[in-house]
């Protein structure tokens, strides 16, 4: 994510990056790595400051790397 900051990454990109094998229609990896991962660096998971979705394409790391 960080590498990509600003950019909104789809399910389909990020398992490119990460998992490098194709996911199966009701695959849930990418949503689950998604949410352990905000558990980790958000103050508050359910109100994220650092990785939003965006609805119906995908996520975003939106914090500013100085």
């Amino acid at each position: 994510f960080v590498r990509y900051a600003g950019r909104v990454l789809t399910r389909d990109g990020l398992r490119d990056l990460t998992l490098g094998r194709n996911l199966e229609a009701f695959d849930r990896t990418i949503d689950a790595q998604i949410g352990r991962l905000r558990r980790k660096i958000e103050t508050d998971p359910k109100r994220p400051q650092f990785i939003n979705a965006v609805r119906g394409v995908g996520d975003v790391f939106t914090a500013r790397l100085d």
